[in-house]
C-alpha cells in the first residue's frame, strides 16, 4: 500500500483594468473547473462589492473553515482523534434576531444566509455528526425555540425547517435569546460534541438581562460564540464582548442587508468555485480550495 498526497494547483487571475476578480481553482486530475467572477453576480454595487465579499469570505475561512479536517489529523481548532477520515461531532444553534428594525424582506436575508451555512457545512448533518438547531428572538414574549437538535437529521430537513421560521418584529433581548440557548437547547447537547452558537443580530441589545453575562455563562459550559453584525446600529463593543476569542476570528459584520444579501451569492460562488471538498463528502475548501489538500489515496 502505498500513501500518496494529493496535488493541487490555485490559481488567481485577476484583472485590475476593469475591477474585476477571476478566481480559478484547478487541482491536477479533476479536470477544467469554470472560474467564479465575482461581477457574474447580480446586484453587485462596486462600492459595495469589496467589503461584502471580505466578509463572506471571511465567514467561509473562520467559520466553516473551522470545521473542516485537517489533513495531520483533527479539525479545525478543536480537533479529534482518528485523522482526516474521522467524523467529529458538532451541536450548532443559530439565535436569530427578528426585531422590528429589521422588517420581512431583511429577515429573509437572515434565513437564506442560515439556509447557506447550513447547505456548506462541512460536517454532514446526521445524529452522529453536526445537530442542528434554532432559536429566534425579539420582545421578551417572542424569545422562540424554533426547532431542537433532534428535530432534523439531514441538510434538507433542517434548511426546511429555518425557512419556516416567521418574522415577528419587537425589541432586541438578545441577552433572552442568549439564555434560551443556555437552559433549552445546550441542555440536551452531546457530551462529546463541539458546542457552537452562531448570533445574527442587526442591533444593540436591550431588555432586563445582561447581554454580556449571558454570553460568559454560555461560554464557562464550553459553547463556542460566533456573531455577525448587520448594518450600523449594532453595538460592536458589545459583540466583541459576547464572541469567543480570538475575536477577529468569531465577529463578523456587513454594512446592510444589502451587502449581507450578496454575500450569501459570495459565499455560493466560493463554494461552487472551490473543488477542494473534504472526506465527508460536503464540498469545501474556501476560496483558496483547501478544504482536502492534503488528502491521502492509497493503492
Amino acid at each position: 500500500m502505498k500513501l500518496f498526497i494529493a496535488s493541487v494547483v490555485l490559481g488567481l487571475l485577476v484583472n485590475f483594468c476593469h475591477g474585476r476578480v477571476l478566481a480559478q481553482i484547478q487541482p491536477i486530475g479533476v479536470g477544467r473547473v469554470q472560474p467564479f467572477d465575482i461581477d457574474d453576480l447580480e446586484g453587485i454595487r462596486p462600492g459595495e462589492r469589496d467589503s461584502a465579499f471580505d466578509t463572506a469570505e471571511k465567514i467561509d475561512t473562520s467559520f466553516l473553515g473551522n470545521f473542516r479536517p485537517s489533513p495531520f489529523g483533527g479539525h479545525g481548532s478543536f480537533g479529534t482523534a482518528g485523522g482526516p477520515d474521522s467524523i467529529p461531532k458538532v451541536d450548532l444553534l443559530y439565535v436569530i434576531d427578528k426585531s422590528g428594525s429589521i422588517g420581512t424582506t431583511d429577515f429573509q436575508k437572515s434565513i437564506d444566509l442560515v439556509v447557506q451555512l447550513i447547505e456548506q457545512f462541512p460536517v454532514p448533518i446526521s445524529s452522529d455528526g453536526t445537530r442542528i438547531a434554532a432559536i429566534s428572538y425579539s420582545s421578551r414574549d417572542r424569545v422562540d425555540l424554533d426547532f431542537d437538535f433532534d428535530a432534523c437529521h439531514s441538510s434538507t430537513d433542517c434548511k426546511d425547517l429555518v425557512q419556516a421560521i416567521d418574522f415577528e418584529s419587537g425589541s432586541t433581548y438578545t441577552g433572552r435569546g442568549l439564555e434560551l440557548a443556555r437552559t433549552g437547547p445546550f441542555t440536551g447537547a452531546r457530551t462529546d460534541a463541539h458546542k457552537v452558537l452562531f448570533l445574527i443580530t442587526d442591533g444593540r441589545s436591550n431588555g432586563d438581562l445582561n447581554v454580556v453575562d449571558e454570553a460568559n455563562a454560555l461560554k464557562n459550559n464550553g459553547v463556542e460564540i460566533y456573531a455577525l453584525g448587520v448594518t450600523d446600529n449594532i453595538n460592536r463593543h458589545e459583540l466583541k464582548q459576547i464572541v469567543s476569542t480570538p475575536v477577529t476570528d468569531h465577529l463578523f459584520y456587513f454594512d446592510s442587508f444589502s451587502a449581507m444579501g450578496r454575500g450569501v451569492a459570495y459565499l455560493d460562488g466560493i463554494f461552487r468555485a472551490s473543488t477542494g471538498g473534504n472526506p465527508w463528502g460536503n464540498a469545501g475548501g474556501g476560496f483558496f480550495g483547501t478544504g482536502n489538500l492534503f488528502r491521502g489515496v492509497s493503492s
